[in-house]
């Protein structure tokens, strides 16, 4: 997919420091995180809406719950971020239109809800996919870095990761070496009997005959 250059920045400029700054304000100050009955179903709202546009494959539907200056990164277009509402429309616009198993749906749950403030907050929730097998060992996240604007919740900040909680593969036997059929020929024991030069004995290329022992 094309893109402009100003619709997407790498994870080292500001839309990721922005994120950042997010959940460091969220760890250093407690006191911030007040409970807010009614600000956490709004959010929860919202998160339940972005599965419903996944699940109709509504990329528009989605784009809406996002502020303008949204952004969103994930394990795709390389780790750049779509920086913009239209940006993310885009974005999710072609993958939306990629075939998925019939009867796949997507399904988050909110995991965390910390307000920073009256009008910010960072949600954590954990993703999974029903009517279809996923990989073993893996979980997908989503942190998301929210915003009180006109009485509505958006999105401001989203970041989707995948985490591999499955040990490692364990390594198989190193496969025996194999010989060559001219090294097994090599190793064969020499016949005393044989004259230089047949089979039996490999004389080396340049080396004289031995000497006759009869």
């Amino acid at each position: 997919m094309q893109v402009e250059s100003d619709d997407f920045q790498t994870l080292e400029r500001k839309p990721m420091r922005k994120i950042l700054t997010a959940i460091i304000i969220a760890f250093a100050a407690p006191a911030l995180a007040a409970s807010n009955p009614a600000a956490e179903k709004a959010i929860k709202s919202v998160v339940a809406q972005i599965d419903t546009c996944i699940n109709n494959r509504d990329a528009k539907c989605l784009g809406e719950l996002f502020a303008e200056d949204g952004t969103f990164g994930g394990p795709v277009e390389h780790g750049k971020i779509a920086n913009g509402r239209a940006a993310i429309v885009r974005l999710y616009g072609d993958m939306l239109k990629q075939p998925v198993p019939e009867g796949m749906k997507q399904v988050r749950s909110v995991e965390r809800i910390r307000f920073l403030g009256d009008d910010r907050a960072l949600v954590d929730s954990s993703v999974k996919l029903t009517g279809v097998e996923t990989a073993a060992g893996q979980d997908w996240h989503t942190v998301m870095l929210m915003r009180s604007q006109d009485g509505k919740w958006l999105l401001e900040d989203v970041r989707f990761y995948v985490v591999v909680t499955g040990a490692p593969p364990t390594p198989g036997p190193t496969p025996a070496p194999t010989k060559s059929a001219d090294a097994d020929e090599s190793e064969k024991p020499a016949d005393p009997a044989a004259p230089a030069g047949e089979p039996g004995k490999k004389d080396e290329p340049g080396e004289p005959a031995p000497p006759s022992m009869g």
